[in-house]
């Protein structure tokens, strides 16, 4: 769980080093935590805020169109249609990223990563679609 606190000074920081950022003030980024969904606050832990905020920062491309503490959430949630839904919860290799956070982890990998482990569910669906159509003939 990560406390008003840290996240206030988190996000304040983060706002300073962003190339083209604006300084937010201690007032802004209390709006900002009180906009923070509730599942993130409960569910988020200070080292997987602060793994978010280095991935915010090696990001070529990162979100424009939604506010910064937002698009924070992208990095440790899993992704549906471009966009962290925490309903579907942490990202599955969320250990495994926050293990190299000097590293620039793609952000819908880990949907790649469940298309390959489902690949070889397919295979084996495949042949037996095969089998089954010339079976059938």
């Amino acid at each position: 769980m990560i406390s008003s606190d840290f996240f206030t000074s988190t996000i304040t920081c983060l706002s300073e080093v962003l190339p083209f950022g604006k300084k937010l003030s201690t007032e802004a980024a209390c709006i900002l935590w009180m906009t923070f969904p509730a599942a993130a606050k409960a569910q988020l832990t200070p080292e997987m805020l602060q793994f978010a905020v280095a991935q915010r920062l090696l990001d070529p491309d990162p979100p424009k169109e939604v506010p910064l503490h937002l698009g924070l959430l992208r990095y440790v949630y899993r992704i549906e249609n471009g966009a962290p839904n925490m309903a579907w919860g942490l990202k599955a290799d969320l250990r495994q990223r926050m293990a190299a956070p000097d590293v620039f982890h793609q952000v819908a990998a880990s949907a790649a990563l469940l298309d390959a482990a489902a690949l070889p569910q397919a295979q084996a669906n495949r042949q037996l679609a095969g089998f089954l159509s010339d079976w059938v003939a």
